[in-house]
């Protein structure tokens, strides 16, 4: 089945652009976990129709409503975004294709914090396995992660490269099958150009090149994959188009007032800018 659009991201701008798109005859899909900044809010009195609710209650709510109304729903982690003629969603079980994808997934953040690291983008660095695991073939590389997004990108980097350690960064990892650290990890270190990774144990693990695939893929990753345009944290959009053909992004992914009117504006504004294209024959 090809759907019309894959919406990643549960939060209030996925699921009002998913109800309304369903409501103008879109085939749709939502993916994603419970990973929304909408979870934190402990009480929300700001919202219509509403004196007080819990940012868990409404996230459950939108999820709920959208299940009643027949929307598909998958609560998975999405691992990989491919664009070929159409887009290649991946989760552990499945892949799902789509003539468009709307990334709502919240804001962009960088999971590797309080470590050296900016000074080591793209010079040892990576957070795409896809885009650069060739640059490292019969080299030996870490990776850094623990879940199912960690091994997906290191099955691109395994075929590959000569050797490959896990570092998981203080968190359990039952493997049997690789090389796995688990102590936190300190500090990297190299010159001009990335050259190991430093434990809070004192030990020293000298690599050619570090992959970052920490928790579960996130606006972060999906990102750097594509090759699309950000500003200050924010993915960069015309009338809600990324510079990645039929790649859309709503709500605080990219930028602006930070709250759920805000988001489901957004999801609605998509929906309704979509349904003009289809009415006038652009469905490219």
């Amino acid at each position: 089945m090809i759907y019309d659009a894959i919406i990643v991201g549960l939060g209030p701008a996925g699921i009002t652009n998913a109800i309304y798109l369903h409501r103008f005859g879109f085939k749709v899909l939502l993916i994603g976990t419970n990973d929304s900044n909408l979870l934190l809010a402990k009480d929300i009195e700001n919202y219509y129709g509403f004196d007080s609710i819990s940012g868990v209650e409404l996230f459950e709510r939108g999820i709920d409503q959208a299940k009643r109304l027949g929307i598909e729903v998958i609560k998975k982690s999405v691992l990989s975004i491919e664009k070929y003629s159409n887009f290649m969603v991946t989760t552990k079980d499945n892949v799902y294709e789509a003539n468009k994808v709307i990334l709502a997934t919240g804001k962009m953040r960088n999971k590797l914090t309080g470590i050296n690291y900016q000074k080591y983008e793209g010079n040892g660095l990576s957070y795409c396995a896809t885009c650069d695991a060739f640059f490292y073939r019969k080299k030996n590389i870490a990776i850094i992660g623990s879940k199912d997004y960690m091994y997906h990108e290191l099955s691109v980097l395994e075929p590959l490269v000569n050797s490959a350690y896990i570092f998981t960064n203080g968190e359990a990892l039952d493997d049997s099958e690789h090389t796995v650290i688990t102590s936190k990890i300190k500090e990297f270190y190299g010159s001009d150009r990335l050259e190991g990774i430093i434990t809070e144990d004192g030990n020293k693990y000298p690599f050619d090149g570090v992959f970052v695939a920490i928790g579960e893929g996130s606006t972060f990753d999906f990102v750097n994959h594509l090759g699309i345009a950000t500003k200050d944290g924010n993915i960069l959009v015309n009338d809600y188009e990324t510079n990645c053909q039929n790649l859309y992004a709503i709500g605080d992914a990219i930028g602006g007032i930070l709250q759920i009117t805000k988001a489901c504006n957004d999801g609605v504004s998509l929906a309704y800018k979509l349904r003009e294209e289809r009415k006038n024959g652009n469905n490219s």
